[in-house]
């Protein structure tokens, strides 16, 4: 990596709200009802949402959708297409719940948690990964970890 940025979610008046290195640049609105968010970055609006298996992007008023798919039904890894940039992420590593976020084959970033007991994760990412990027990125993030923890909560049960 060249140089690295982090991106920290927070939860902040029933919002969660994306911070870049100490300033806030995104907030997201979750739903209750499934992976969906309206979503704000830099003052643009955003609808995080799904269409069928694909978790999509969709800037309202027009533009390109950002799209995130698993690679297959047995895999863990996602493949995130995006204008002009396609992205992996997956887990680093068998016995670690780190994500690492590679294009073209080549590690960019990792996800983690910001602690042990939360699924508020951070993504800390090469600065050549435009911030919508790293928005939805981090969003895909949140969305596997959730599905780990609760995967890993329904088999100890």
């Amino acid at each position: 990596m060249m140089s690295a940025v982090r991106y920290q979610w927070t939860r902040r008046a029933g919002l969660v709200v994306v911070d870049c290195d100490g300033r806030d640049i995104a907030t997201l609105d979750k739903s209750m009802w499934g992976e969906r968010a309206g979503v704000a970055i830099e003052g643009r609006s955003w609808e995080f949402g799904k269409d069928g298996s694909a978790r999509t992007a969709v800037p309202l008023g027009g533009g390109t959708p950002m799209v995130a798919r698993r690679a297959s039904i047995w895999s863990s890894q996602w493949q995130v297409g995006t204008d002009g940039a396609a992205y992996t992420i997956a887990r680093a590593g068998l016995f670690t719940s780190r994500l690492e976020v590679c294009r073209d084959g080549a590690v960019l970033g990792t996800v983690a948690s910001s602690s042990l007991w939360s699924n508020r994760p951070f993504l800390e990412i090469d600065s050549s990964v435009p911030q919508t990027h790293a928005v939805f990125l981090l969003w895909i993030a949140f969305l596997v970890r959730a599905r780990a923890s609760a995967s890993a909560s329904s088999t100890t049960s």
